[in-house]
């Protein structure tokens, strides 16, 4: 019996018994054959003739085996992955459930091949912890949401599937930063965030489990997540497909097959190895937001380098500002430290009036008296300080691959938004204030009933939600979320 390279025949052998050798079922009757009739509910089965009575044997499944995993184009288990794993959220809950399954749509085409070749697949999965270093390129998760096909692009919904803190994110080409080709700023925008994130991360550094699939057409939960922390986090996830003949093969065949999304050059980078991406956002009703427990302010004696801006003459250093907590203590992701400079007020006699009242309200900021006598007047209206950070600071041996961070820092340096971009000398007193807030694009719940892009001028915010301001270009400011630019 030949069998071809991936089929399974199943060999049966049944005896049969002629049906004058069971007795009669007439009750009192004398039996008219050595068995009973009894027997013949074990039965599976007559001839034609019905003259022999089938029963059932011995049975033999041979399956001859077939590598059809390594035949395959491997740039196309990342597409599948895409198509057969799923991340479904749990509601309001925060937690998520990644679930495999076959589509019916699929059944026609090579992919129902690839599928019955696969009996186990491997789910990485990398929860992002602070790197130790700040990010820069942060993202509005809602942007990078997979949304419904019944969404259009005009008209968002914001109902069931942005009121979950659960959000599978996806990039996409159409959100590139300007630049050329290969070079950082030619990156997806998310790519950039997570790049940054996820900084030095080894792909290693994971937790695996490996899952035996269910039979077609049965879903397979591949793992269920769970997130109790109010603090907004970020899951990654890669996935491999592992051959059904992994116990058979010969030493040295691959067995296991990463889902990876190649570039056309050939290289896949660190973001294409990672198929699945979730955001769980930050619950605000169970975060008590309270002010940075500032440790120390420590004047730096100059600028840190940086090769696109140059230190201007005149210009002060930046201040490194030592905060008691953990990087992203409270809110995770979502956390913000801001900085500001103090606004005073002037007391002062009236024109007409010898009582003592508030004349002015004022930055608190100036050079020392000691070297100058005139006060930063119309030049400290538009002073502000601009903050980097956090990094972390840790008493651990610096060849630990995940330190606990201690304190974080944050380097603060005070800007002119007006359009003089005066600065202020190394010998100069600030009055600086701190204070932690959530940006609302990384908080969970309702942030508008709709939002079309076409009216971004109306919008919406829930009263528990900060005001979040923002400096487009001079002369220029956004409020809210959502916000329009006001003059």
């Amino acid at each position: 019996m030949l069998v071809p390279p991936g089929i399974s025949a199943r060999l049966s052998i049944r005896p049969l018994i002629s049906a004058d050798l069971f007795d009669t079922a007439t009750p009192g009757a004398q039996p008219t054959g050595p068995l009973d009739h009894h027997l013949l509910q074990l039965a599976v089965g007559k001839t034609a003739d019905e003259k022999w009575i089938v029963f059932e044997g011995a049975s033999l499944v041979i399956e001859a085996m077939n590598d059809g995993l390594s035949k395959a184009n491997p740039e196309t288990f990342g597409a599948l992955a895409r198509e057969w794993i799923k991340v479904a959220p749990s509601g309001t809950a925060r937690q998520y459930q990644v679930i495999a399954s076959m589509p019916p749509n699929q059944g026609k085409d090579d992919s129902l091949r690839i599928w019955h070749h696969i009996a186990e697949i491997g789910v990485r999965t990398q929860r992002w912890r602070f790197s130790g270093r700040p990010i820069y390129n942060w993202i509005n998760p809602r942007d990078f949401a997979v949304m419904d096909e019944a969404d259009s692009d005009a008209q968002r919904t914001v109902g069931d599937r942005t009121a979950s803190p659960v959000m599978e994110l996806e990039g996409e080409a159409s959100k590139m930063q300007p630049g050329t080709p290969g070079s950082r700023g030619s990156m997806d925008l998310l790519s950039q965030f997570e790049a940054e994130a996820f900084f030095d991360r080894d792909n290693a550094d994971a937790d695996d489990l490996t899952v035996r699939l269910a039979p077609v057409p049965a879903r397979t939960i591949l793992r269920t997540f769970f997130w109790e922390s109010p603090a907004a986090t970020y899951f990654r996830h890669g996935f491999s497909f592992l051959s059904r003949y992994k116990g058979a093969m010969d030493r040295g065949v691959r067995v296991a097959h990463d889902c990876l999304a190649t570039r056309q050059q050939g290289h896949t980078s660190d973001f294409e190895r990672w198929t699945k991406r979730v955001a769980v956002l930050a619950d605000p009703g169970r975060i008590e937001l309270t002010r940075p427990q500032l440790r120390a302010f420590v004047p730096l004696a100059s600028k840190p380098a940086s090769g696109s801006e140059p230190r201007r003459l005149g210009e002060s250093p930046p201040l490194a500002c030592i905060i008691e907590e953990k990087p992203f203590a409270l809110g995770g992701l979502a956390e913000r430290i801001v900085g500001e400079i103090k606004t005073g007020i002037a007391y002062g006699f009236g024109a007409q009036d010898s009582t003592v009242s508030p004349q002015d309200l004022g930055k608190e900021i100036g050079v020392d008296p000691r070297l100058s006598t005139r006060a930063l007047v119309r030049d400290a209206l538009g002073f502000t300080l601009e903050l980097e950070g956090p990094v972390g600071l840790h008493f651990d041996r610096t060849s630990i691959s995940a330190p606990s961070w201690s304190n974080s820092q944050y380097l603060l340096s005070p800007v002119d938004l007006g359009a003089n971009h005066a600065v202020i000398g190394e010998e100069s007193f600030l009055g600086i204030s701190l204070q932690r807030v959530l940006d609302p694009r990384w908080v969970a719940g309702r942030l508008e009933k709709t939002h079309d892009h076409r009216k971004p001028e109306s919008f919406s915010v829930e009263s528990y939600q900060a005001w979040w301001t923002s400096y487009e270009q001079p002369g220029f400011i956004r409020l809210g979320p959502e916000g329009g630019i006001l003059r």
